[in-house]
């Protein structure tokens, strides 16, 4: 599965596994870790969370959005979509106030494609 996307030269998003929880949120975190590290001007896009898929979210899963954020900083991760249970867990932890939360993305971009099922192949620069 691809987890990174440029969608244009200004914006960029990822897309956690459904299941953010144990293994996959530690791999998913040291993925989107490195690929910062190692491309830095993706640094000076928006990054955005696709936070519609996942399903179920741990320690690990919270951990990993916190630690993409402080790699952001001061730019915000943004969160598109949470879940409502989701959103539930980041206010009772108090980590709501962190992020920018869009419950409706059509608002935040317009004339970009920001959901990963309808980019076309041949105009997506994905990274594994």
């Amino acid at each position: 599965m691809r987890y990174i996307f440029s969608l244009d030269d200004n914006n960029t998003l990822l897309v956690p596994p459904e299941q953010f929880t144990g293994d996959d949120a530690r791999t998913f975190r040291a993925m989107i870790s490195d690929y910062l590290g190692c491309n830095p001007s993706v640094l000076a896009t928006r990054i955005y969370l696709d936070a519609r898929p996942i399903t179920r979210i741990d320690a690990d899963g919270l951990s990993a959005m916190v630690a993409i954020h402080s790699l952001l900083a001061p730019a915000p991760l943004t969160l598109l979509e949470p879940s409502e249970a989701l959103t539930r867990t980041l206010e009772s932890l108090r980590l709501f106030e962190h992020f920018d939360i869009y419950f409706d993305r059509k608002y935040l971009l317009t004339g970009v494609v920001t959901r990963p099922d309808e980019l076309q192949e041949s105009s997506l620069r994905a990274h594994p």
